[in-house]
């Protein structure tokens, strides 16, 4: 008597398997990506929100914005580094304030809390992208309107079709493999 027992699975059916499975990761990885760079978006858009609640605080506290140069658009580095320590009522480090952030916020109020997520190892403001080129974007010459030519820096693509309304705007540089994100 033969017994036709089989011990495994034969070679032919491991194969199958593993095509099975690694199509169903070639269509699942794309969308979970997608998923991911559409949280990071939307958790910048929130940082954005509570930037500008912290900014118009400092306006309704001091009666104007922080005060920056006579454009629409300046860095959150450099030498405008200070408006970070302004909004949040010390140094990132969280030492008292000092120079023109003292200046500007000579009351030392706490408008804006910052967490974990925010900064970087040097006390730098990142996006949830870890993209430190954030963009403050008001209206700069007072007349109630922002508009798509003062937008120096933002790209021509990421610029509002029509002006904005007087306010405060966020927009974060983007790179090759992220994306500009803009707070209108």
């Amino acid at each position: 008597m033969v017994s036709s027992h089989r011990r495994g699975f034969s070679l032919l059916e491991v194969m199958a398997v593993v095509a099975i499975v690694g199509l169903l990761l070639a269509i699942a990885l794309p969308a979970i990506a997608g998923s991911q760079q559409s949280t990071r978006i939307q958790q910048t858009r929130a940082q954005f929100a509570r930037f500008s609640l912290a900014v118009e605080g400092y306006h309704s506290r001091y009666g104007h914005y922080p005060p920056l140069p006579d454009r629409a658009v300046v860095a959150l580095e450099g030498e405008h580094a200070w408006l970070l320590p302004c909004l949040i009522g010390q140094q990132t480090d969280g030492d008292d304030l000092s120079g023109t952030a003292l200046t500007a916020n000579p009351d030392r109020v706490r408008f804006l809390q910052m967490g974990p997520v925010d900064l970087d190892d040097r006390g730098h403001v990142i996006d949830a992208f870890g993209n430190p080129h954030w963009l403050y974007i008001w209206d700069h010459d007072g007349d109630g309107w922002i508009r798509p030519n003062e937008l120096g820096a933002v790209p021509a693509d990421v610029r509002p079709a029509s002006p904005l309304p007087a306010g405060v705007y966020w927009c974060v540089q983007g790179s090759a493999d992220q994306p500009w994100i803009a707070s209108w």
